[in-house]
């Protein structure tokens, strides 16, 4: 098993600044061992255990219109993922790891917050996404 997951957020960037939602304008994978839900929507469920390192990647499908990882936080989970570089605001990738809960799956659902560009209106973000953290294979 592998102690590292990567997380592919893949954004439509023109689209979600017309849109001013990430909603329909990001895909989402991962490379997890376990079964994760929702791969290629918004709604991206992955399946983790405690202690792997979780790594998010961000890239926009326009190449002209730049994006990046504002924030990852997590409202029921006092362990928060840090952003590895904390001086640097325009963050291709977010790295955490996940803690041990206890002896049952739960769910953590996660607010993503990107920048997409520059101005008023480029920070969008999306609430769905979730680690499903397993027990019992660490």
């Amino acid at each position: 098993m592998s102690n590292q997951i990567n997380i592919m957020i893949m954004v439509d960037s023109i689209k979600a600044l017309l849109d001013q939602s990430l909603e329909g304008n990001c895909v989402m994978v991962d490379d997890s061992p376990f079964p994760s839900k929702n791969q290629g929507g918004s709604k991206l469920v992955t399946s983790c255990v405690p202690y792997q390192k979780i790594h998010w990647t961000v890239k926009a499908v326009d190449v002209q219109t730049p994006v990046s990882i504002k924030e990852i936080s997590f409202s029921s989970n006092p362990s928060e993922p840090r952003n590895n570089d904390n001086e640097n605001l325009d963050a291709l990738v977010w790295t955490g790891i996940v803690p041990r809960v206890g002896d049952h799956a739960v769910q953590y659902h996660y607010n993503l917050v990107l920048q997409i560009g520059k101005g008023e209106k480029s920070v969008l973000e999306i609430q769905t996404p979730a680690l499903k953290i397993l027990p019992g294979h660490y």
